[in-house]
């Protein structure tokens, strides 16, 4: 896998900020690529809009990314949306929802978000349109996990920001 970037995709919610990943040789982020191809699609649009609320308002404006939200655990990686989750006096019931999102929640206040696509069969690996993105964001997660774990990267403990051990806010892995 090549280099990539961890960039920022938004901060303007209240309580989440939440990154994703570009490739060094593209203009788009994997994010903004899987809600490129669903934008306005037919069969899945209203499952994009549903997921995009899911980030957006609810993690980011009601409940943080409680860890609750993340319990669909693909290897490294983690699938959105969950398929049940309590918060306090929310509940979320997606069980046959056809779209997966894939991310690496860092903490309460930060997500970072991949690619992701339908959900067709069983398992994301058997899903033809979801195999890549599932091993694509398995990567990223890992090489995350590792950064952070190196101490390469760390959390910016007086705001949501993820910067280099220099404290540079621009991030290749």
């Amino acid at each position: 896998m090549n280099t990539f970037a961890l960039e920022i995709w938004d901060d303007e919610s209240t309580l989440v900020t939440f990154y994703t990943v570009r490739m060094e040789d593209n203009d788009l982020s994997e994010t903004d690529k899987f809600m490129l191809k669903f934008k306005g699609d037919a069969q899945y649009g209203s499952a994009l809009q549903e997921m995009v609320s899911l980030l957006l308002e609810v993690m980011g404006e009601e409940q943080g990314a409680h860890p609750a939200f993340f319990s669909r655990r693909e290897n490294w990686a983690v699938a959105l949306p969950p398929s049940k989750a309590r918060i306090g006096e929310i509940t979320l019931n997606y069980p046959e929802f056809p779209l997966r999102l894939f991310c690496y929640r860092v903490n309460d206040e930060l997500v970072i978000l991949f690619n992701g696509g339908p959900k067709t069969a069983a398992s994301a690996q058997g899903s033809e349109d979801l195999n890549m993105p599932f091993l694509q964001a398995n990567e990223f997660a890992r090489r995350i996990g590792k950064a952070f774990d190196d101490k390469l990267i760390v959390v910016d403990q007086n705001s949501r920001v993820i910067t280099d051990f220099q404290g540079n806010t621009e991030i290749f892995l």
